[in-house]
Protein backbone atom coordinates (compact mmCIF):
# COMPACT_ATOMS: atom_id res chain seq x y z
CA UNK A 1 0.00 0.00 0.00
CA UNK A 2 2.95 2.31 0.52
CA UNK A 3 3.95 1.89 -3.13
CA UNK A 4 0.32 2.50 -4.12
CA UNK A 5 0.25 5.73 -2.09
CA UNK A 6 3.43 7.14 -3.65
CA UNK A 7 2.33 5.94 -7.06
CA UNK A 8 -0.88 7.94 -6.77
CA UNK A 9 1.05 11.06 -5.80
CA UNK A 10 3.41 10.57 -8.74
CA UNK A 11 1.10 9.45 -11.55
CA UNK A 12 -2.38 10.68 -10.56
CA UNK A 13 -1.68 14.33 -9.70
CA UNK A 14 -3.57 15.57 -12.75
CA UNK A 15 -6.82 14.22 -11.30
CA UNK A 16 -6.08 14.38 -7.57
CA UNK A 17 -5.24 18.10 -7.50
CA UNK A 18 -8.46 19.31 -9.21
CA UNK A 19 -10.56 16.96 -7.07
CA UNK A 20 -8.87 18.23 -3.89
CA UNK A 21 -9.44 21.84 -5.00
CA UNK A 22 -13.13 21.07 -5.53
CA UNK A 23 -13.39 19.66 -2.01
CA UNK A 24 -11.49 22.67 -0.65
CA UNK A 25 -13.90 25.07 -2.37
CA UNK A 26 -16.94 23.28 -0.94
CA UNK A 27 -15.44 23.16 2.57
CA UNK A 28 -14.45 26.82 2.43
CA UNK A 29 -17.94 27.92 1.31
CA UNK A 30 -19.66 25.87 4.01
CA UNK A 31 -17.29 27.10 6.73
CA UNK A 32 -17.67 30.76 5.77
CA UNK A 33 -21.44 30.35 5.47
CA UNK A 34 -21.59 29.06 9.05
CA UNK A 35 -19.41 31.91 10.33
CA UNK A 36 -21.52 34.46 8.48
CA UNK A 37 -24.77 33.06 9.91
CA UNK A 38 -23.34 33.05 13.43
CA UNK A 39 -22.00 36.59 13.08
CA UNK A 40 -25.28 37.84 11.63
CA UNK A 41 -27.24 36.33 14.53
CA UNK A 42 -24.82 37.87 17.04
CA UNK A 43 -25.17 41.28 15.35
CA UNK A 44 -28.95 41.00 15.46
CA UNK A 45 -28.82 40.22 19.18
CA UNK A 46 -26.42 43.07 19.94
CA UNK A 47 -28.42 45.62 17.98
CA UNK A 48 -31.72 44.45 19.45
CA UNK A 49 -30.63 44.85 23.08
CA UNK A 50 -28.70 48.07 22.47
CA UNK A 51 -31.77 50.31 22.42
CA UNK A 52 -33.60 48.77 25.39
CA UNK A 53 -33.87 51.04 28.42
CA UNK A 54 -34.65 49.68 30.94
CA UNK A 55 -34.42 45.91 30.50
CA UNK A 56 -36.90 45.23 33.31
CA UNK A 57 -39.60 47.27 35.00
CA UNK A 58 -40.70 45.91 38.36
CA UNK A 59 -43.89 47.46 39.74
CA UNK A 60 -44.33 47.13 43.48
CA UNK A 61 -47.54 45.41 44.63
CA UNK A 62 -49.03 45.86 48.09
CA UNK A 63 -46.03 47.76 49.44
CA UNK A 64 -44.13 50.99 48.86
CA UNK A 65 -40.92 49.73 50.48
CA UNK A 66 -38.43 48.75 47.79
CA UNK A 67 -35.56 47.65 50.03
CA UNK A 68 -36.21 43.90 49.80
CA UNK A 69 -36.92 44.11 46.07
CA UNK A 70 -33.66 45.99 45.52
CA UNK A 71 -31.71 43.36 47.45
CA UNK A 72 -33.34 40.56 45.43
CA UNK A 73 -32.58 42.34 42.16
CA UNK A 74 -28.94 42.96 43.02
CA UNK A 75 -28.47 39.25 43.76
CA UNK A 76 -29.40 38.28 40.18
CA UNK A 77 -26.51 37.23 37.94
CA UNK A 78 -26.08 39.87 35.29
CA UNK A 79 -27.43 42.78 37.35
CA UNK A 80 -26.00 46.11 36.22
CA UNK A 81 -27.90 49.20 37.40
CA UNK A 82 -31.11 50.05 39.24
CA UNK A 83 -33.20 53.20 39.70
CA UNK A 84 -36.58 54.00 41.27
CA UNK A 85 -39.40 55.72 39.38
CA UNK A 86 -42.65 56.91 40.97
CA UNK A 87 -45.82 57.57 38.98
CA UNK A 88 -48.82 59.67 39.99
CA UNK A 89 -51.96 60.82 38.19
CA UNK A 90 -52.46 64.57 38.09
CA UNK A 91 -55.78 66.28 37.33
CA UNK A 92 -54.19 68.97 35.18
CA UNK A 93 -51.23 71.27 34.69
CA UNK A 94 -51.68 75.05 34.50
CA UNK A 95 -49.34 77.86 33.48
CA UNK A 96 -49.95 81.62 33.29
CA UNK A 97 -47.73 83.65 30.99
CA UNK A 98 -48.07 87.02 29.27
CA UNK A 99 -51.53 87.51 30.71
CA UNK A 100 -52.90 84.20 29.35
CA UNK A 101 -53.55 80.95 31.19
CA UNK A 102 -53.08 77.53 29.62
CA UNK A 103 -54.47 74.37 31.24
CA UNK A 104 -53.88 70.81 30.12
CA UNK A 105 -55.99 67.74 30.64
CA UNK A 106 -54.97 64.79 32.80
CA UNK A 107 -51.23 64.45 33.28
CA UNK A 108 -48.61 62.17 34.79
CA UNK A 109 -46.10 63.24 37.41
CA UNK A 110 -42.95 61.12 37.60
CA UNK A 111 -40.49 61.03 40.46
CA UNK A 112 -36.96 60.08 39.40
CA UNK A 113 -34.21 58.91 41.70
CA UNK A 114 -30.99 60.94 41.62
CA UNK A 115 -29.14 58.36 39.49
CA UNK A 116 -31.86 57.86 36.90
CA UNK A 117 -30.48 60.13 34.19
CA UNK A 118 -27.02 58.54 34.33
CA UNK A 119 -28.37 54.99 34.72
CA UNK A 120 -30.75 55.27 31.75
CA UNK A 121 -29.50 58.05 29.48
CA UNK A 122 -31.63 56.84 26.55
CA UNK A 123 -34.86 57.60 28.36
CA UNK A 124 -34.72 61.35 27.83
CA UNK A 125 -33.07 63.88 25.57
CA UNK A 126 -32.51 67.44 26.78
CA UNK A 127 -33.97 70.11 24.50
CA UNK A 128 -33.49 73.22 26.64
CA UNK A 129 -32.52 74.15 30.19
CA UNK A 130 -30.98 71.60 32.55
CA UNK A 131 -31.52 67.91 33.27
CA UNK A 132 -31.47 68.55 37.01
CA UNK A 133 -34.61 69.76 38.76
CA UNK A 134 -38.19 69.78 37.44
CA UNK A 135 -38.56 68.77 33.79
CA UNK A 136 -41.41 68.99 31.29
CA UNK A 137 -41.91 66.80 28.25
CA UNK A 138 -41.70 68.55 24.90
CA UNK A 139 -45.42 68.14 24.14
CA UNK A 140 -46.45 69.47 27.56
CA UNK A 141 -44.18 72.50 27.26
CA UNK A 142 -45.75 73.24 23.88
CA UNK A 143 -49.26 72.88 25.29
CA UNK A 144 -48.53 75.25 28.19
CA UNK A 145 -46.34 77.67 26.17
CA UNK A 146 -43.65 77.55 28.87
CA UNK A 147 -39.85 77.53 28.82
CA UNK A 148 -37.27 76.82 31.53
CA UNK A 149 -37.71 79.34 34.34
CA UNK A 150 -41.53 79.51 34.10
CA UNK A 151 -43.87 78.24 36.83
CA UNK A 152 -46.42 75.43 36.44
CA UNK A 153 -49.24 74.53 38.84
CA UNK A 154 -50.10 70.86 39.46
CA UNK A 155 -53.73 70.11 40.37
CA UNK A 156 -53.35 67.09 42.66
CA UNK A 157 -55.96 64.51 43.65
CA UNK A 158 -57.36 65.26 47.09
CA UNK A 159 -54.66 67.81 47.87
CA UNK A 160 -53.99 71.51 47.38
CA UNK A 161 -52.43 72.65 44.10
CA UNK A 162 -48.63 72.64 43.94
CA UNK A 163 -46.50 75.28 42.21
CA UNK A 164 -43.14 74.24 40.72
CA UNK A 165 -40.50 76.00 38.65
CA UNK A 166 -39.49 74.36 35.37
CA UNK A 167 -35.75 73.74 34.97
CA UNK A 168 -35.68 71.96 31.62
CA UNK A 169 -37.62 70.60 28.64
CA UNK A 170 -36.92 67.06 27.47
CA UNK A 171 -37.99 64.60 24.82
CA UNK A 172 -39.05 61.10 25.92
CA UNK A 173 -38.10 58.83 22.99
CA UNK A 174 -39.19 55.65 24.82
CA UNK A 175 -42.48 56.97 26.18
CA UNK A 176 -44.39 53.86 25.03
CA UNK A 177 -42.19 51.68 27.19
CA UNK A 178 -41.88 54.14 30.06
CA UNK A 179 -45.67 54.42 30.51
CA UNK A 180 -46.76 50.91 29.55
CA UNK A 181 -49.40 49.25 31.69
CA UNK A 182 -47.82 46.83 34.13
CA UNK A 183 -50.24 43.96 34.63
CA UNK A 184 -50.10 40.39 35.86
CA UNK A 185 -51.81 39.35 32.61
CA UNK A 186 -49.51 39.58 29.55
CA UNK A 187 -52.57 40.07 27.31
CA UNK A 188 -53.34 43.50 28.78
CA UNK A 189 -54.11 45.98 26.00
CA UNK A 190 -51.47 48.56 25.20
CA UNK A 191 -52.37 52.23 25.61
CA UNK A 192 -50.89 55.38 24.16
CA UNK A 193 -48.47 57.29 26.44
CA UNK A 194 -49.86 60.44 28.10
CA UNK A 195 -49.57 63.75 26.26
CA UNK A 196 -48.74 65.70 29.40
CA UNK A 197 -45.81 64.63 31.58
CA UNK A 198 -43.89 66.41 34.32
CA UNK A 199 -40.79 64.90 35.92
CA UNK A 200 -39.75 65.74 39.49
CA UNK A 201 -36.76 64.81 41.63
CA UNK A 202 -37.65 61.84 43.82
CA UNK A 203 -37.58 63.72 47.15
CA UNK A 204 -39.80 66.47 45.76
CA UNK A 205 -42.23 63.91 44.28
CA UNK A 206 -42.54 62.06 47.60
CA UNK A 207 -43.29 65.26 49.46
CA UNK A 208 -46.05 66.00 46.97
CA UNK A 209 -47.51 62.56 46.20
CA UNK A 210 -46.50 60.06 48.93
CA UNK A 211 -49.92 60.32 50.59
CA UNK A 212 -51.59 59.71 47.22
CA UNK A 213 -49.42 56.62 46.71
CA UNK A 214 -50.45 55.24 50.10
CA UNK A 215 -54.13 56.24 50.11
CA UNK A 216 -55.02 56.05 46.41
CA UNK A 217 -52.81 53.23 45.08
CA UNK A 218 -54.90 52.95 41.93
CA UNK A 219 -53.68 56.42 40.92
CA UNK A 220 -49.99 56.09 41.85
CA UNK A 221 -47.32 53.40 41.46
CA UNK A 222 -43.70 52.77 42.34
CA UNK A 223 -41.37 50.92 39.97
CA UNK A 224 -37.83 49.66 39.88
CA UNK A 225 -36.12 50.18 36.52
CA UNK A 226 -33.35 47.65 36.04
CA UNK A 227 -30.49 47.44 33.55
CA UNK A 228 -28.69 44.13 32.94
CA UNK A 229 -25.24 43.23 31.69
CA UNK A 230 -25.92 42.22 28.09
CA UNK A 231 -22.49 40.62 27.85
CA UNK A 232 -23.77 37.48 29.59
CA UNK A 233 -26.41 36.87 26.93
CA UNK A 234 -25.70 34.19 24.29
CA UNK A 235 -25.04 35.44 20.77
CA UNK A 236 -28.07 33.64 19.32
CA UNK A 237 -31.33 35.64 19.69
CA UNK A 238 -33.22 32.45 20.54
CA UNK A 239 -30.79 31.46 23.29
CA UNK A 240 -30.64 35.05 24.54
CA UNK A 241 -34.45 35.11 24.76
CA UNK A 242 -34.46 31.93 26.86
CA UNK A 243 -31.74 33.34 29.14
CA UNK A 244 -33.66 36.61 29.62
CA UNK A 245 -36.79 34.67 30.51
CA UNK A 246 -34.95 32.48 32.99
CA UNK A 247 -33.37 35.50 34.70
CA UNK A 248 -36.77 37.20 35.02
CA UNK A 249 -38.34 34.02 36.41
CA UNK A 250 -35.55 33.83 38.98
CA UNK A 251 -36.23 37.38 40.15
CA UNK A 252 -39.99 36.78 40.18
CA UNK A 253 -39.50 33.83 42.53
CA UNK A 254 -37.34 35.96 44.85
CA UNK A 255 -39.90 38.77 44.90
CA UNK A 256 -42.55 36.30 46.08
CA UNK A 257 -45.46 38.31 44.70
CA UNK A 258 -44.32 41.73 45.93
CA UNK A 259 -43.58 42.91 42.39
CA UNK A 260 -44.72 42.39 38.79
CA UNK A 261 -41.95 42.20 36.18
CA UNK A 262 -42.23 43.64 32.69
CA UNK A 263 -39.48 41.91 30.72
CA UNK A 264 -38.69 44.46 27.99
CA UNK A 265 -35.50 42.57 27.12
CA UNK A 266 -37.29 39.28 26.44
CA UNK A 267 -40.04 41.06 24.51
CA UNK A 268 -37.50 42.62 22.16
CA UNK A 269 -35.58 39.36 21.71
CA UNK A 270 -38.81 37.46 21.07
CA UNK A 271 -39.36 39.47 17.91
CA UNK A 272 -35.73 39.34 16.86
CA UNK A 273 -35.47 35.57 17.15
CA UNK A 274 -38.19 35.20 14.50
CA UNK A 275 -36.17 37.43 12.17
CA UNK A 276 -33.05 35.43 13.01
CA UNK A 277 -34.65 32.15 11.99
CA UNK A 278 -35.83 33.68 8.71
CA UNK A 279 -32.36 35.11 8.05
CA UNK A 280 -30.75 31.74 8.75
CA UNK A 281 -33.03 30.01 6.26
CA UNK A 282 -32.39 32.77 3.72
CA UNK A 283 -28.61 32.51 4.11
CA UNK A 284 -28.75 28.74 3.72
CA UNK A 285 -30.81 28.98 0.54
CA UNK A 286 -28.45 31.59 -0.86
CA UNK A 287 -25.19 29.98 0.21
CA UNK A 288 -25.85 26.25 -0.10
CA UNK A 289 -26.12 26.26 -3.92
CA UNK A 290 -22.52 27.45 -4.15
CA UNK A 291 -21.31 24.61 -1.94
CA UNK A 292 -23.45 22.11 -3.86
CA UNK A 293 -21.97 23.27 -7.16
CA UNK A 294 -18.47 22.86 -5.72
CA UNK A 295 -19.33 19.31 -4.61
CA UNK A 296 -20.83 18.51 -8.02
CA UNK A 297 -17.65 19.83 -9.64
CA UNK A 298 -15.64 17.42 -7.51
CA UNK A 299 -17.99 14.58 -8.46
CA UNK A 300 -17.55 15.32 -12.15
CA UNK A 301 -13.77 15.40 -11.82
CA UNK A 302 -13.72 12.07 -9.99
CA UNK A 303 -16.19 10.44 -12.38
CA UNK A 304 -14.04 11.52 -15.32
CA UNK A 305 -11.48 8.94 -14.19
CA UNK A 306 -13.97 6.19 -13.35
CA UNK A 307 -13.04 4.09 -16.43
CA UNK A 308 -9.35 4.19 -15.51
CA UNK A 309 -10.22 3.18 -11.96
CA UNK A 310 -12.35 0.28 -13.21
CA UNK A 311 -9.42 -1.00 -15.25
CA UNK A 312 -7.18 -0.79 -12.20
CA UNK A 313 -9.77 -2.74 -10.22
CA UNK A 314 -9.83 -5.33 -13.02
CA UNK A 315 -6.03 -5.74 -12.77
CA UNK A 316 -6.31 -6.21 -9.01
CA UNK A 317 -9.08 -8.77 -9.51
CA UNK A 318 -6.94 -10.72 -12.01
CA UNK A 319 -4.09 -10.82 -9.50
CA UNK A 320 -6.40 -12.26 -6.87
CA UNK A 321 -6.94 -9.20 -4.70
CA UNK A 322 -9.81 -9.54 -2.28
CA UNK A 323 -12.65 -6.95 -2.25
CA UNK A 324 -11.50 -5.42 1.02
CA UNK A 325 -7.99 -4.99 -0.41
CA UNK A 326 -9.41 -3.26 -3.49
CA UNK A 327 -11.54 -0.93 -1.35
CA UNK A 328 -8.51 -0.19 0.81
CA UNK A 329 -6.53 0.87 -2.25
CA UNK A 330 -9.36 3.10 -3.48
CA UNK A 331 -9.77 4.54 0.03
CA UNK A 332 -6.17 5.75 -0.05
CA UNK A 333 -6.90 7.96 -3.05
CA UNK A 334 -10.17 9.13 -1.50
CA UNK A 335 -8.42 10.05 1.74
CA UNK A 336 -5.68 11.92 -0.11
CA UNK A 337 -8.29 14.02 -1.91
CA UNK A 338 -10.58 14.41 1.11
CA UNK A 339 -7.97 15.25 3.74
CA UNK A 340 -5.94 17.60 1.56
CA UNK A 341 -9.11 19.33 0.32
CA UNK A 342 -10.56 19.66 3.83
CA UNK A 343 -7.33 21.06 5.29
CA UNK A 344 -6.89 23.49 2.40
CA UNK A 345 -10.53 24.59 2.57
CA UNK A 346 -10.37 25.22 6.33
CA UNK A 347 -7.10 27.14 5.94
CA UNK A 348 -8.62 29.39 3.25
CA UNK A 349 -11.75 29.90 5.37
CA UNK A 350 -9.65 30.93 8.39
CA UNK A 351 -7.79 33.47 6.25
CA UNK A 352 -11.01 34.90 4.77
CA UNK A 353 -13.02 34.83 8.02
CA UNK A 354 -11.88 38.32 9.20
CA UNK A 355 -13.79 39.75 6.24
CA UNK A 356 -17.05 38.40 7.72
CA UNK A 357 -16.28 38.31 11.45
CA UNK A 358 -15.32 41.13 13.75
CA UNK A 359 -13.05 39.90 16.50
CA UNK A 360 -11.51 36.47 17.09
CA UNK A 361 -13.19 33.25 16.02
CA UNK A 362 -15.30 31.56 18.67
CA UNK A 363 -15.49 27.93 19.64
CA UNK A 364 -18.71 27.58 17.62
CA UNK A 365 -16.91 28.89 14.54
CA UNK A 366 -14.14 26.33 14.95
CA UNK A 367 -16.71 23.55 15.39
CA UNK A 368 -18.41 24.69 12.18
CA UNK A 369 -15.04 24.63 10.40
CA UNK A 370 -14.37 21.10 11.61
CA UNK A 371 -17.87 20.02 10.60
CA UNK A 372 -17.40 21.45 7.10
CA UNK A 373 -14.06 19.63 6.82
CA UNK A 374 -15.61 16.32 7.91
CA UNK A 375 -18.45 16.79 5.44
CA UNK A 376 -15.94 17.37 2.65
CA UNK A 377 -14.02 14.24 3.67
CA UNK A 378 -17.19 12.13 3.76
CA UNK A 379 -18.25 13.46 0.35
CA UNK A 380 -14.85 12.52 -1.07
CA UNK A 381 -15.07 9.01 0.36
CA UNK A 382 -18.58 8.56 -1.02
CA UNK A 383 -17.63 9.75 -4.52
CA UNK A 384 -14.68 7.37 -4.71
CA UNK A 385 -15.97 4.32 -2.85
CA UNK A 386 -19.52 4.00 -4.16
CA UNK A 387 -18.57 3.56 -7.87
CA UNK A 388 -15.74 1.22 -6.82
CA UNK A 389 -18.13 -0.89 -4.77
CA UNK A 390 -20.40 -1.31 -7.77
CA UNK A 391 -17.37 -2.17 -9.92
CA UNK A 392 -16.52 -5.02 -7.54
CA UNK A 393 -19.89 -6.56 -8.41
CA UNK A 394 -18.64 -7.10 -11.96
CA UNK A 395 -16.05 -9.48 -13.33
CA UNK A 396 -12.53 -8.45 -14.24
CA UNK A 397 -13.41 -8.82 -17.92
CA UNK A 398 -16.37 -6.47 -17.62
CA UNK A 399 -14.32 -3.89 -15.74
CA UNK A 400 -11.48 -4.10 -18.26
CA UNK A 401 -13.78 -3.55 -21.22
CA UNK A 402 -13.34 -0.19 -22.92
CA UNK A 403 -16.28 2.17 -22.70
CA UNK A 404 -17.71 2.78 -26.16
CA UNK A 405 -18.30 6.41 -26.93
CA UNK A 406 -21.29 6.83 -29.20
CA UNK A 407 -21.35 10.21 -30.93
CA UNK A 408 -24.61 12.05 -30.40
CA UNK A 409 -26.09 15.21 -31.84
CA UNK A 410 -25.93 18.45 -29.89
CA UNK A 411 -28.84 18.83 -27.45
CA UNK A 412 -31.37 21.57 -28.09
CA UNK A 413 -30.19 23.73 -25.20
CA UNK A 414 -26.71 23.93 -26.73
CA UNK A 415 -28.04 24.76 -30.17
CA UNK A 416 -30.25 27.54 -28.76
CA UNK A 417 -27.51 28.85 -26.43
CA UNK A 418 -29.95 28.69 -23.51
CA UNK A 419 -27.12 28.70 -20.97
CA UNK A 420 -25.80 32.03 -22.25
CA UNK A 421 -29.31 33.49 -22.47
CA UNK A 422 -30.10 32.44 -18.91
CA UNK A 423 -26.89 33.93 -17.49
CA UNK A 424 -27.51 37.18 -19.41
CA UNK A 425 -31.07 37.36 -18.06
CA UNK A 426 -29.79 36.81 -14.52
CA UNK A 427 -27.25 39.63 -14.90
CA UNK A 428 -30.00 41.93 -16.24
CA UNK A 429 -32.26 41.16 -13.27
CA UNK A 430 -29.38 41.68 -10.83
CA UNK A 431 -28.53 45.03 -12.42
CA UNK A 432 -32.15 46.22 -12.28
CA UNK A 433 -32.60 45.16 -8.65
CA UNK A 434 -29.29 46.75 -7.59
CA UNK A 435 -30.25 50.01 -9.32
CA UNK A 436 -33.17 50.44 -6.91
CA UNK A 437 -30.87 50.21 -3.89
CA UNK A 438 -32.41 46.94 -2.70
CA UNK A 439 -30.01 44.48 -1.12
Amino acid sequence: MRDWFFGLLTNRRASIVPAALGVALAVCLLALLGVFIRQSAANMTARAVLGISPDWQVQMVGTTDTASAEDATKSIDGFNRLAIVDYADVISLTATKDGTTQTTGAAKALGLSANYVTAFPRQMRLLSGSLSGVLLSQQTAANLHVVPGDAVTLARLGQAPLDVKIDGVVELPNADQLFQIVSATPQAARTAPPDNVILLPQNQWREAFQSQLENLPQTAQRQLHISLNHGILPSSPTDAFVTAQEMANNLSAKLAGSGIIVNNLAARLDGVRQDSLFARVLFLFLGMPGAIIAILLTVMIVLSTVDQRRREIALLQVRGAKPWQVMKAVSIEALIVGISGAVLGIAIAVMLAPIFVKGPLTGNDLLWFIGAGLLGLLASLAVFLIPSWFALGQTALENAAQTRLIPTAKPAWQKLWLDVVTVAAALLVFWQVSATGYQ
